[in-house]
């Protein structure tokens, strides 16, 4: 069984491999983007951030559990968007006690081209 330590730097990678983007693997498979306030893509994300706290909590022990969890989300990153799959993540280790153990990069870290330097504010005066 994995060491604390070994399941925070596996969820790490796991976060980072995430938010990194991708292409299309086949001409005629366009990457899906998840869109957080599109309703169906919110409830898919809850809804495997909910299966990841089930599979953890019924393990034997809690570094088996947070290990089945990391394994389903990459299972699931195979399949869905992988911005899903993220947001589960991050769902799953806010709300899920246990899983508050596992490390989450900033994005900030991970995509800083996705934040746009802050413009100085005219002034009153």
């Amino acid at each position: 069984m994995p060491t604390m330590a070994e399941l925070r730097t596996r969820s790490t990678a796991l976060f980072t491999n995430l938010l990194v983007p991708r292409a299309a693997t086949r001409r005629d498979t366009p990457v899906r983007t998840f869109r957080w306030f599109d309703p169906d893509d919110a409830a898919a994300a809850v809804a495997l951030a909910v299966q990841l706290a089930i599979v953890s909590g019924a393990a034997g022990s809690e570094q088996e559990g947070l290990e089945r969890a990391l394994d389903l989300a990459e299972t699931r990153a195979a399949e869905l968007p992988p911005a899903l799959v993220a947001q589960a993540m991050a769902i799953f280790t806010t709300h899920h006690k246990p899983a508050r153990r596992l490390a989450k990069p900033r994005t900030m870290r991970v995509r800083p081209e996705l934040f746009a330097p802050s413009r100085p504010t005219d002034t009153i005066g």
